[in-house]
């Protein structure tokens, strides 16, 4: 089983226009300047960076976001439409984030993916610490030990 720790230092970053989307700190950043962003837009967002250029239908884009709750199309819409404005889409603009009617959406940007490397290994005694070694037996205290 893979621990937390591993889980989010293996976390991708994606980028594309002058963004930076991070999975890791679950925030969007336009340039060095992060970009106020609720949970499910950073969601539904993270779906389709990760599924770049191709169509996410609206029903597992929702079960995705929402896992076992009934979304109606209208929640999904105000949701992207909320992204296309923070991700600066005006009319005649490109835009990253295109609908496919009645079908679902599709990123459409350019999308690099970076890894972050994994942290080195380290042994579990090779952590310093000011705190003396631990006792390997207790001196003059052969009653209390009988006791417990």
């Amino acid at each position: 089983m893979m621990r937390m720790v591993d889980a989010l230092a293996a976390a991708p970053v994606w980028c594309f226009g002058g963004f930076r989307l991070d999975a890791q700190q679950q925030a969007l950043f336009d340039g060095d300047r992060r970009v106020r962003l609720g949970g499910r837009a950073f969601d539904i967002l993270r779906v389709l960076v990760e599924q770049a250029g191709e169509l996410v239908p609206r029903e597992a884009l929702a079960a995705r976001v929402w896992p076992g709750i009934f979304v109606d199309d209208s929640t999904l819409r105000v949701h992207v439409a909320a992204l296309r404005k923070v991700l600066g889409a005006e009319e005649g603009e490109r835009r990253f984030i295109v609908n496919v009617p009645g079908r679902g959406y599709v990123f459409a940007a350019p999308v690099r993916r970076l890894d972050r490397p994994a942290p080195p290994a380290v042994p579990p005694r090779a952590t310093r610490s000011q705190l003396p070694p631990p006792l390997v037996r207790m001196l003059g205290r052969d009653a209390a030990l009988r006791d417990l």
